[in-house]
């Protein structure tokens, strides 16, 4: 069987690519650590991947809100790779900050596009565009990636960090596997944790 191949993005502010390097590659994976830049120059590398992983930090200092420039860069400028990368099957992780990201760039939850059932788009169906409906970000030419949720400052107003027990849910992550585990204890780092639809 080929090793999976990983993509691992950093950028000002990524703080655990190393660790999320390591992590791969003591699951056997071969693994790429690119900067963004480079791959923002050349996105068909992402073709030669089956993962495409952001992982955490504060990505541009998180200076307008968790995720939001990174998030930005990839829309505007590797959009058609990014969706053809999950068209094709291939996975996409991000870590802590990396979530964020993908939440802003409309990849999470559920890979949305403006007007089109994930599940359409899973299938590789083609669609045409429609309006966004009411707090999308969509419509715009060139641009069919939607934001449909957010993660806004946590209700308790400060910066959370502990250990939380999460339930794994039969057949919802390729990275997880409900026959290890029932519950999974991971670290929460965030000041902006608050999950929010739009």
């Amino acid at each position: 069987m080929p090793k999976a191949r990983v993509l691992i993005v950093r950028t000002a502010g990524t703080n655990c690519d190393q660790e999320t390097r390591y992590a791969f590659e003591l699951a056997g994976a071969a693994v790429s650590l690119v900067h963004t830049k480079k791959l923002l120059a050349a996105p068909a590398l992402l073709k030669d991947h089956h993962v495409f992983v952001i992982p955490g930090g504060f990505t541009y200092g998180d200076d307008i809100a968790a995720g939001r420039v990174l998030a930005n860069e990839l829309r505007t400028l590797m959009q058609e790779e990014l969706i053809g990368h999950v068209r094709r099957g291939g996975l996409v992780l991000g870590v802590c900050n990396g979530f964020q990201v993908l939440v802003k760039t409309g990849l999470l939850p559920g890979f949305s596009i403006v007007g089109t059932a994930p599940d359409d788009i899973a299938g590789g169906a083609e669609h045409a565009r429609k309006p966004a409906g009411k707090g999308r970000d969509a419509g715009l030419p060139g641009q069919p990636l939607s934001q449909v949720a957010t993660l806004m400052f946590n209700d308790s107003n400060r910066y959370e960090d502990r250990w939380v027990y999460l339930k794994v849910c039969a057949g919802k992550s390729e990275f997880i596997n409900r026959e290890d585990a029932e519950i999974v204890y991971l670290p929460v780092a965030h000041g902006e944790g608050k999950f929010v639809p739009l």
